[in-house]
């Protein structure tokens, strides 16, 4: 039988509690928005005075009247230049106010805006909507007028912003020789993250200069490379509640887990929903057991329960979607695999071969 004497399933015990993860681990957290604010643009022309261009997100019905909405005789719109799917393509609907009438006397979007794609450091957020990083450049589209006419025109979009700067500069021009200039902000978070994961919850804070919010949720480790937090909402006091729409996926790349978070709505100041798209870097560097795996997303190991019968057999807490080895030695040097379980329920039960003796440790991977 294996290792019957009690010294010897004290110590194999032992070896399992030094394999346990710390309870609560801190880790970094990141986050950046997919779209971009852009602020009025405002103009003068000899024939009808001053105007302004007002940007919002896009509703895809082609003719629509784009979306704004009115508070104490202003309007108000959103100002988002949304990205369309994954492409290097932006899109915002726009309107043009007549100060001195106080109408809108055009509508339309500025699309197939391809903008940039660089993304050097590889956490799938192109360099330019990024905080980190700088944003210098011109580009070209187009401008599709709905009302009052409906043409297409060429518009040439450019942007400034120095690297470490929520917000820049952009300007339209027009194929009227037109050219307007406004600010543009970018929405980048950072904070930390605390899992507990034998409870199974994860507590985190993030924010910038405009403010900080704190959110828990349930957190699930699926596999080595994956796990899963719960949705969530975020508060801030004085601010409306942020509230993620599904649960935020993270996929692992060394001590790097990335994922696309969506939110019911970024700024509940419109009535209407936007600013929903992020993407969330997670960084973790404690490794307890030193395997390469971060303990954000490694096996939980603990102790067995041991039950007598006529042949001794160990029940191990294990979590479904992971693969660990079950490790013997007779010197406490030299250690040999005895099996491989991938958990597809939470014990594995392991009777070890009639006569044998050894120590036992369990490992994942």
């Amino acid at each position: 039988m294996l290792s019957t004497p009690i010294h010897s399933v004290r110590l194999a015990l032992l070896l399992f509690a030094l394999l346990l993860p710390l309870t609560a681990q801190a880790a970094t957290l990141k986050a950046w928005g997919r779209s971009v604010q852009l602020g009025v643009l405002r103009g003068y022309d000899a024939s009808m005075g001053y105007y302004d261009v007002l940007t919002t997100t896009t509703d895809t019905i082609v003719g629509n009247v784009p979306r704004y909405f009115s508070t104490n005789g202003y309007y108000y719109t959103s100002g988002e230049l949304i990205q369309d799917g994954t492409s290097g393509y932006y899109e915002t609907e726009y309107l043009i106010f007549r100060e001195s009438t106080g109408t809108f006397i055009e509508w339309g979007a500025f699309a197939s805006l391809n903008f940039p794609t660089t993304d050097s450091n590889g956490n799938l957020v192109p360099d330019w909507v990024e905080r980190d990083f700088p944003a210098n450049f011109t580009i070209s589209g187009n401008r599709f007028v709905d009302y009052p006419t409906p043409l297409t025109q060429s518009a040439t979009f450019t942007a400034n912003r120095a690297a470490g700067s929520l917000t820049g500069t952009y300007s339209l021009a027009f194929a009227s020789g037109v050219t307007l200039t406004g600010t543009l902000t970018v929405s980048a978070s950072t904070g930390t993250l605390t899992a507990n994961r034998a409870a199974g919850t994860v507590n985190f804070t993030f924010g910038n200069e405009l403010g900080t919010r704190t959110a828990s949720a349930t957190f699930t480790g699926l596999n080595h490379d994956q796990a899963r937090v719960g949705t969530f909402t975020a508060t801030m006091p004085g601010r409306a509640d942020i509230t993620s729409a599904s649960p935020l996926n993270l996929y692992r790349s060394g001590t790097r887990y990335l994922g696309a978070l969506n939110i019911t709505d970024g700024l509940t100041d419109t009535p209407w929903p936007d600013f929903q798209s992020y993407m969330v870097e997670i960084t973790d560097t404690d490794d307890a057991d030193g395997d390469g795996v971060p303990d954000l997303s490694d096996a939980l190991l603990s102790a067995p329960a041991i039950v007598r019968q006529s042949t001794p057999r160990f029940d191990f807490p294990v979590t479904p979607g992971y693969t660990y080895r079950l490790r013997g030695s007779t010197d406490l040097k030299t250690w040999t695999d005895y099996a491989t379980h991938t958990a597809s329920g939470t014990i594995w039960q392991y009777t070890p071969p009639a006569g044998s003796r050894a120590f036992l440790k369990i490992v994942s991977p």
